[in-house]
């Protein structure tokens, strides 16, 4: 409660300046009276907090409105009665409540007994300086000199006119810019944090890398002397043929000795039967002879003649 009375207050006493200004002084611009009030109601918005802060946003379009529809009024009055008149701008001021007017007193009291301690204003200074762009204090002087007179340039001249969409940009520009300067070292630090662990294991890979390729070296000089023992082997492998050549020679010669042998084996046998079988044929061919001579009488006597003349041929000679 006491927050939301002290932005009425603000809200109140900005609209009663406003709207003073533009009731005494109805040949001015809007963007005049406006610039003005700006610039006193930022002046203020520096000594409120963030919750204050954002209930004025809430309600300055209420109040750019009611400025301008006051000024119109006025100039509507002015054109229609003369300018001649002087009091006329005293009567057509609103009416406003009076009560308004000490909020600003009792908000700086209410400032100046908190126990917050107050900002050194050239510490603040310099931060706005150097928030500036330039490398110089002469280059930030003429940006900001400049700068300052372009926007009243502009103003004076209405060729910009401000409304509730400025206000809107100047606290989303705030806003983007209190994110970039609180929100930027934290995404930097993590940004750096993932940069440093991308590294790292960029840099663990590449340590197992090389030492794979190392233990691969070391692999590969241990078979240095593979030439030589290919050499060897090879010269085995061709003694190894030729003694493999030689043994199926040997081979083929057995097998064909074997062969002959056999064949020559079995001439044998069949000149052994031919043999043992022409002899039994002769000896029953001459067995039958011998039994048909002995079936003729004449020879049979011949055979006991002869038979007879040798014995006595022997028994005479045992004689003898």
């Amino acid at each position: 409660m006491e927050c939301k009375s002290k932005n009425n207050h603000i809200l109140d006493s900005t609209l009663v300046n406003a709207v003073e200004a533009v009731s005494s002084c109805p040949s001015i611009s809007t963007n005049t009276v406006l610039y003005s009030e700006y610039l006193s109601f930022s002046h203020r918005i520096t000594t409120i907090s963030f919750s204050e802060f954002s209930f004025v946003f809430c309600k300055a379009p209420e109040m750019i409105n009611l400025v301008k529809t006051r000024h119109s009024e006025i100039a509507a009055s002015i054109e229609a009665s003369g300018p001649s008149d002087p009091s006329r701008a005293a009567r057509l001021r609103p009416a406003l409540p009076t009560r308004t007017l000490p909020a600003l007193t009792s908000i700086s009291s209410s400032r100046s007994t908190s126990n917050v301690p107050a900002e050194d204003p050239k510490k603040k200074a310099q931060s706005i300086l150097d928030s500036l762009p330039g490398s110089s204090l002469v280059s930030k002087t003429a940006i900001l000199s400049s700068t300052a007179g372009l926007s009243i340039y502009a103003l004076s001249n209405e060729y910009y006119v401000m409304n509730e969409e400025t206000i809107i940009m100047f606290c989303l520009l705030s806003i983007w810019g209190a994110v970039i300067k609180y929100g930027g070292p934290m995404y930097s630090e993590w940004a750096e944090s993932q940069v440093n662990r991308i590294k790292n294991i960029l840099n663990a890979a590449r340590a197992d890398h090389t030492e794979a390729v190392k233990t691969r070296i070391e692999s590969v000089k241990q078979l240095g002397s593979v030439v030589d023992i290919t050499k060897t082997l090879f010269e085995v492998s061709k003694e190894t043929a030729q003694l493999e050549a030689k043994a199926y020679e040997l081979e083929q010669t057995t097998a064909l000795a074997a062969e002959a042998k056999s064949v020559l084996d079995s001439w044998v046998r069949y000149e052994a039967q031919v043999k043992i079988r022409q002899q039994k044929e002769l000896s029953e061919s001459i067995i039958s002879k011998i039994q048909k001579e002995l079936e003729n009488p004449k020879v049979l006597q011949q055979i006991l003649q002869q038979s007879v003349a040798d014995v006595e041929k022997i028994v005479s000679s045992k004689a003898q």
